[in-house]
């Protein structure tokens, strides 16, 4: 059937990340210091501008989209 069985909510007390001042700044200084020809990429939430699951895709996503460039050439 479509009607709902059982449902739970839980509410946390602790907020999401809140980004420093500067700190997208940082990133873009970071990615544009990155040599284009390395092999080496860094991924993760701590990437991006906030600590979460869909920032650490989105990096993780991006350094292999780099790196597939390279590997193309």
């Amino acid at each position: 059937s479509a009607e709902i069985q059982f449902a739970h909510v839980h509410r946390s007390q602790i907020g999401p990340d809140v980004s420093a001042p500067g700190a997208y700044q940082r990133i873009a200084k970071y990615r544009q210091s990155l040599n284009a020809n390395s092999r080496i990429r860094l991924a993760g939430d701590y990437c991006m501008s906030s600590s979460s699951t869909n920032a650490a895709a989105w990096s993780g996503q991006a350094a292999a989209n780099e790196l597939a460039q390279i590997f193309e050439r």
